[in-house]
This record gives C-alpha cells, structure tokens and sequence, in this order.
C-alpha cells in the first residue's frame, strides 16, 4: 500500500510539474525533473502574470516529503527565475541526483 502511495504522489506531482494549473500560472518554462524512483524533485519556474516573464517565482517540490517551496522569486528582474532552477538543477546534478530538462505536457509520460 505504501508503495502505491508513493507512485501516486509521483504522478500527481508530475502533473502539478507540467500543467498549467498551479497557483495561478498559466504558463511553466524552465522545468527540470530530478531523482530516481519514487523520490522526485521537481523544479520549475512559474509566471504570475502570464505573458510577462516577471513577477515570476522558482516552485521546489519534493514529492517524497510531499512539500512545496518557493526558494526564489523576482518582481522586476527578467530570467531571473529561469536561472535560478537552472542552477538548483545543477546544484542537485553536483550531488550524484539525476536531473533532466522538462519537456512540457508530454513530460508526464516518461519523468526520467
């Protein structure tokens, strides 16, 4: 049963990762899906104001522990977002975490 949980949380992250529901955004670029199994990351940077690049923030999610952050944010400072989850993308991928570049909706089909 725990395993199943798991692999629900997983998929419903993915989801989260490459829709265009969360939060309000209507638009995610810039993702990036890092793991293994169960125990994803997910990083991408979400507009708030969609078309514009700003405001714009970084959502964080750790499906495992089943959390969500925010670690960074900009009002005015355009690829300032998009930059930071690259480097949380690479700063995971210095650690020996799998990471690779989303793809959009279709993503959801294969995370890694």
């Amino acid at each position: 049963m725990t395993t199943y949980i798991l692999k629900l949380k997983v998929i419903v992250a993915v989801i989260l990762l490459v829709s265009s529901g969360a939060h309000g955004s209507d638009e995610v670029k810039n993702s990036f899906v890092c793991g293994q199994r169960e125990d994803l990351r997910l990083i991408s940077v979400e507009y708030l104001d969609p078309p514009k690049a700003v405001p714009c923030r970084v959502v964080y999610t750790k499906t495992q522990e089943g959390t969500v952050e925010y670690p960074w944010n900009a009002e005015n400072q355009s690829g300032y977002c998009e930059r930071q989850a690259q480097y949380l993308a690479e700063k995971l991928s210095g650690l020996g975490v799998t990471c690779r570049e989303g793809k959009g909706r279709a993503e959801s089909n294969n995370p890694l």
